[in-house]
């Protein structure tokens, strides 16, 4: 089944359009990505590397061939969680694809319902990006509550959506159930964030 998905082309050329990556490290990031294409032609079953060079090309700003490489692990594997969340953020954050990034995101959750950054990546795409003008960005939170009951991040992201729509109670509600779970756990750093 695998052999009859094509695989993207890996003899591009390497390009490198992210302005952050400095002149100096540039033949250095070409080498890695080579290093990394040399890996998946010896192990071509080996979706890691097939999904770390996806994330290579996405640094060097090339995001075509980035959602090309993860597409394809998709299809390959769609079981791999770290690719659709890697494509749910490339559309979100640099396609602008909102209904893809949506899509990548649920694929997420659907596979492991416990991977609590989905819940979170996917809330923020409701909350500043797409169909802003739901429930959506806090209906996935509580999502993501009921899989994974207590989770810090998911009360606080929570929280903070009730305090930003003026619903105090219900801000100050998930607040106090955030420092109950950090005082639990001792966790002095997270509650030094409330």
């Amino acid at each position: 089944e695998i052999a009859k998905i094509p695989k993207p082309n890996l003899n591009r050329e390497i390009v490198i359009t992210e302005k952050s990556i400095v002149e100096s490290d540039k033949a250095q990031v070409i080498s890695i990505i080579k290093e990394t294409i040399a890996e998946v032609n010896k192990a071509p079953l080996s979706f890691d590397t097939w999904t770390r060079l996806g994330t290579q090309f996405k640094i060097i700003g090339d995001y075509e061939s980035a959602e090309e490489i993860w597409v394809y692990v998709t299809k390959a594997n769609p079981y791999n969680v770290a690719a659709f969340f890697n494509l749910g953020n490339l559309y979100h954050q640099y396609l602008k694809d909102y209904p893809k990034s949506e899509s990548a995101f649920r694929s997420v959750l659907k596979n492991d319902p416990k991977y609590v950054s989905a819940y979170l990546a996917l809330s923020d795409l409701y909350r500043y990006s797409y169909q802003k003008e739901t429930t959506k960005a806090v209906d996935v939170l509580k999502e993501g509550l009921v899989k994974n009951t207590n989770e810090f991040d998911l009360l606080t992201n929570l929280a903070s959506l009730y305090e930003e729509n003026g619903n105090l109670a219900e801000a100050k509600n998930y607040y106090t159930k955030a420092l109950s779970v950090a005082k639990s756990k001792n966790d002095n750093k997270s509650i030094g964030l409330l």
